[in-house]
């Protein structure tokens, strides 16, 4: 079996739940499925071409410009034609854009066959549709995930209940529970459709290939599985570095105002090129611990502050004199010079060699 017909994508080696997002009418025997795995993680993201997220105010357009992409396969029926299809689709979730950056088919001896649509359109009433949901709609996404238990049992393995089938509200989202299958093999995904939802029909045979092509598909899929396996590191640390910082910046606001602790969004993972990139050559660089980098940063900025002060309140003693007759306290807003500090703690870890940020402190006086 050809390598590219064992795996094509960035996922974990283990059972994944698939859900049904559309279907072509067409009768057997050219029916076909569209499918999505039902993780979250699938889901990729990245920023529109030409947006600078250091340039001075990009943070208020990095949603718009933020675009994500989820994996959808289309599986075919009809023998000696298209296997399957595997689909990036990238939406501009803000304005409701869809396109197809890269599309390829494979046939059941594992050729190929690539195309794209990479021109933005609007997100059509079809599977791209429901694909968009997922990929930006979380909030019907999550509330039937979490009806579903997350999607940790499938509705029809669990006891029978008074409760509502929470299929249902998978299906009131025009999806369908198909069952699991290891994506890391897409030809499990393919059996999963052809012993489950095409039982009236035979499913064509795989082409094996000769010895030599047997063991060169062996050697690619082990080496695609390593790059997955570091791809996933990279993912996991960079999700993690990601949460920890965000609630640390939160819990700095109050500390250094929303100034300085908003530049901190979305730096946890970081690589320390990306840093530099950012705030430039740090004025301080040293080894903590073993293994855990720190890059340190200093400037001064300015900042208003109430200074109080008192002021003699004057009243009558007579004869039309005035004099002193108490203090009241009033203030009066003077601007001082401070120093802050930002320091940046990396360790090793990702796709790439080299550190990445995984906490931070940030402050002044």
């Amino acid at each position: 079996m050809s390598a590219v017909l064992l795996t094509i994508t960035a996922v974990p080696a283990s059972a994944d739940k698939w859900m049904i997002i559309g279907a072509e009418p067409d009768p057997s025997p050219n029916r076909s499925i569209y499918l999505v795995s039902a993780d979250d993680s699938v889901i990729s993201r990245s920023l529109a071409d030409g947006f600078d997220p250091t340039a001075p105010g990009a943070l208020a357009g990095l949603q718009a410009n933020t675009i994500r992409t989820i994996l959808v396969y289309q599986v075919f029926e009809k023998a000696g034609g298209t296997n399957f299809i595997s689909y990036n689709v990238s939406y501009k979730c803000q304005e409701g854009l869809v396109s197809i950056p890269q599309a390829v088919s494979y046939d059941r001896a594992g050729k190929q066959e690539f195309g794209n649509s990479p021109n933005w359109i609007r997100v059509p009433d079809n599977w791209m549709g429901k694909a968009e949901m997922i990929a930006c709609g979380w909030q019907s996404w999550r509330t039937a995930k979490q009806i579903w238990g997350e999607g940790d049992t499938p509705p029809s393995k669990r006891k029978k209940s008074k409760e509502k089938e929470p299929i249902a509200t998978f299906a009131s989202l025009g999806m369908e529970y198909l069952g699991e299958a290891n994506m890391m093999r897409v030809t499990d995904v393919v059996d999963l459709v052809w012993n489950t939802r095409w039982t009236d029909a035979v499913q064509p045979a795989y082409y094996d290939g000769t010895p030599a092509e047997k063991a060169a598909a062996a050697a690619k899929l082990a080496e695609m599985q390593k790059q997955i396996t570091t791809t996933l590191q990279d993912t996991k640390i960079r999700v993690e570095d990601e949460i920890k910082m965000q609630d640390k910046v939160d819990r700095k606001l109050g500390q250094v105002g929303e100034k300085f602790s908003r530049e901190m969004q979305g730096v946890g993972g970081n690589s320390e090129n990306e840093v530099i990139a950012k705030w430039g050559i740090p004025q301080g660089l040293i080894e903590t611990t073993p293994g855990v980098r720190q890059l340190n940063y200093y400037w001064s900025d300015t900042e208003n502050i109430q200074v109080p002060y008192m002021v003699d309140i004057m009243g009558s003693i007579g004869n039309g004199g005035m004099a002193p007759i108490g203090q009241e306290q009033r203030f009066r807003t003077e601007t001082r010079t401070i120093q802050c500090y930002r320091k940046l703690f990396l360790k090793e870890g990702g796709q790439q060699p080299g550190y990445r940020v995984f906490d931070f402190d940030i402050g002044c006086s």
